[in-house]
């Protein structure tokens, strides 16, 4: 494996950021070299370009190869995000004619060369796997021959002969849409410099906010924008719960890691004073083997009997606070999930139910078969929702919180028989509490909640019994 798809396989093994920032430090200007050339030289479009790919490569990277060429990746992503944003071919076919006019130049100089820099990526990204993983190798991950050989697992002589067949077809590629650019010619741009620096604090701000959207986004991230293109919602309120989100998740995670580099720092600390404590145990043990007859040295064994009580009181205290440090760290998870649920369950459930009830006053007693068909009607609850000791809840923070995670059991209609124990709605996934136990939650049609714990998470019988007496099919 290369150094870059161990850092890959390191931060989906285990999360670690400091391979992702690793990451995004080796592949930053490349990514942004190419999607400002794609975007016409928009240099804040490019960045929303880069961003996004950088997110794309958070969340999926446990789904890619463990010999993956992530140059190859991000290049077609970028190509792929970039066509999306700028929405329809115009900017690209103004390229080509622009491409196609400087046909009747007398040179290929860099100025004009530049010009057609976006049809480049264009045909690179129609390339066959090999052959443009060849060329992003050479020129965009700016490898030598030896370097690609190894990459691509040949030779360097075969690199160099795969490279050359790439930089044909390129050209050949390009002929096609009226650029006729000769082969060294193109060798010269793409070695010119296709990849230029990317503004500065952009490294840092894309590291954050890739890892914050994987975070606090995942399955919530995707409801909310499911929500905003089915619902009637405001799309600046939608906005600002997934800013809200990727915000707490930065700051927690800035958190633990201010945490581990105190926690870090105090073991160094402590292990400086140990060496010091050994230093000078070291030459009193020495001092009291001499001649200690005269007033000097007896005055030098006092000081350095001072001096490791110091230091013995400096390292006590040292792993104290690292005792406490190490304490406070893990306490950022400390909880019993089911408590949280016990006290969240009969309001949420309630709210839902009603919701729901209300929702089939006005369709026949037909219950909704999405949660987006009752969004009024939770939204009218949600306002309705003001018993003393009630915190106000947030629309859109309700919501997304619901969706994400319950799913809608029974969709008949409303009759006698649909009150009492039939299932509304099921909590998605279990969650395990303090005790070993497993918790999940559920919603019945008359508006109550119910939580059944199950020892080893098996909840089977008790949903197949009461799903069964409702009608529904799972």
């Amino acid at each position: 494996m290369t150094e870059n798809q161990l850092l890959l396989a390191k931060y989906v093994q285990s999360g670690s950021e400091s391979a992702f920032r690793e990451l995004v430090g080796r592949y930053l200007n490349f990514v942004y070299s190419t999607a400002v050339r794609l975007v016409g030289r928009d240099s804040h479009l490019a960045e929303d370009v880069t961003q996004t790919v950088f997110i794309h490569l958070a969340r999926k990277a446990h789904r890619l190869p463990g010999d993956v060429a992530l140059g190859g990746w991000l290049h077609r992503d970028t190509c792929n995000v970039a066509s999306k944003m700028i929405r329809g071919q115009l900017r690209r076919q103004a390229r080509e004619r622009q491409a196609a006019e400087m046909n009747a130049l007398p040179d290929h100089s860099q100025e004009n060369l530049a010009n057609i820099a976006p049809i480049l990526d264009d045909a690179i990204n129609g390339l066959g796997s090999e052959d443009r993983a060849a060329i992003l190798f050479r020129f965009f991950e700016q490898m030598d021959f030896r370097s690609v050989g190894q990459a691509l697992g040949s030779s360097e002589d075969a690199a160099k002969k795969r490279v050359n067949r790439a930089l044909d077809k390129l050209h050949h590629r390009l002929r096609a849409k009226g650029v006729a650019l000769p082969v060294t010619a193109l060798a010269a741009a793409l070695g010119a410099g296709v990849v230029q620096a990317a503004p500065a604090g952009l490294l840092s701000n894309i590291a954050c906010t890739a890892l914050a959207a994987t975070t606090a986004g995942g399955a919530a991230g995707f409801t909310l924008i499911k929500l905003m293109t089915t619902s009637k919602l405001s799309l600046g309120l939608a906005s600002a719960v997934v800013v809200a989100g990727a915000v707490f998740a930065a700051k927690q995670q800035q958190t633990m890691a201010q945490l581990r580099d105190e926690s870090a720092l105090l073991r160094h600390q402590n292990q400086q004073t140990l060496s010091e404590l050994q230093r000078l145990s070291n030459r009193l043990a020495r001092a009291t083997n001499d001649q200690a007859g005269s007033a000097a040295r007896l005055q030098e064994l006092l000081r350095l009997r001072g001096e490791i009580g110091t230091l013995k009181q400096q390292l006590a205290n040292a792993a104290k606070g690292r005792e406490q440090n190490e304490l406070q760290q893990p306490a950022q998870a400390v909880g019993d999930p089911s408590n949280d649920k016990a006290r969240g369950l009969g309001r949420d459930t309630k709210i839902v139910g009603n919701a729901f009830r209300a929702y089939a006053l006005h369709h026949q007693g037909q219950l909704p078969s999405d949660f987006s068909q009752a969004l009024p009607a939770i939204a009218e609850e949600l306002r309705n929702d003001s018993n003393p000791g009630h915190t106000p809840l947030d629309e859109a923070e309700f919501i997304a919180q619901v969706t994400n995670r319950f799913e809608i059991v029974y969709t008949g209609s409303i009759t006698d028989e649909a009150d009492g124990e039939r299932i509304l709605i099921q909590e998605k996934q279990p969650t395990q509490a303090s005790d070993g136990s497993w918790v999940k939650v559920y919603g019945l049609v008359d508006g109550r909640g119910q939580m059944i714990r199950a020892q080893d998470g098996n909840f089977e019988n008790w949903e197949k019994n009461h799903i069964a007496s409702s009608g529904a099919e799972r």
